[in-house]
């Protein structure tokens, strides 16, 4: 088990990277010795798990397929997609489903608006909890686990190590008061956006696993309209959760 725990870590230090790194790079980020990093690294080369490219290397593209094989068969997605798609139609407003991955979140379905965003997302992009739609998932879990999700942020680089407690807990309070989180240009500038968690599936904690958002520019929808539409958002997620787990 250790060798594979081990194999993982270097796929997700490279699956984390925008560009290819080279066998130090691996080693370090993956808290391997440089002759542990490369025979692990060619053992998935092996499986085109992992390609490499003037000595350095990337996500190989056996990936592809394994991700395709993901979103053709998680039932969240399946049963999510059509609704998404529905929901954006009628609103104008871009949809967006997330699943919570420790201490990030993913997206797994997206369904662009009418009125278009200044950037676009790919599915399987790793967002923070402490930011967006990450928050109504963050809201529910007490100090402990907040300072560990921060202290992560912080090493991922998804906030300024100034970034304190205080600072994420008000960023959630008014998700725990109100059931949702708005977002106003938090991430990116100009965007507006609610989330929702869905009552179900939950994690073995009992807590939620996924969130369900609608974002807009601000030139094209209001705080006060978006606002509006928490009611139809909720009304979404429950009835996903209900098709999901009966």
């Amino acid at each position: 088990m250790r060798s594979l725990s081990r194999a993982l870590s270097v796929i997700e230090v490279l699956t984390r990277s925008a560009h290819p790194l080279s066998l130090s790079e691996v080693a370090e980020r993956s808290s391997l010795t440089p002759s542990t990093a490369k025979r692990i690294l060619h053992t998935l080369e092996a499986f085109a798990m992992v390609r490499q490219t003037r000595r350095r290397y990337a996500i190989g593209e056996m990936a592809a397929p394994m991700a395709q094989s993901f979103l053709d068969n998680d039932p969240v997605r399946r049963v999510a997609a059509p609704e998404l798609e529905r929901f954006a139609r009628s609103t104008g407003l871009t949809a967006s489903l997330y699943v919570r991955h420790g201490s990030e979140r993913i997206l797994v379905a997206r369904v662009e608006g009418e009125e278009d965003l200044p950037y676009r997302l790919q599915l399987g992009k790793l967002m923070p909890l402490t930011r967006g739609a990450g928050k109504i998932l963050l809201a529910a879990e007490d100090d402990s686990e907040i300072a560990s999700v921060l202290a992560d942020a912080r090493t991922l680089g998804h906030e300024p190590d100034s970034t304190t407690i205080d600072d994420i807990r008000a960023r959630i309070g008014d998700a725990r008061d109100q059931g949702f989180s708005l977002s106003e240009g938090e991430r990116v500038a100009g965007i507006l956006a609610i989330a929702v968690t869905l009552p179900a599936p939950a994690s073995e904690r009992g807590l939620p696993l996924y969130a369900l958002s609608a974002s807009g520019p601000q030139r094209a929808v209001s705080r006060d309209r978006i606002v509006e539409l928490v009611p139809s958002l909720q009304n979404l997620a429950h009835a996903l959760s209900v098709n999901l787990v009966g």
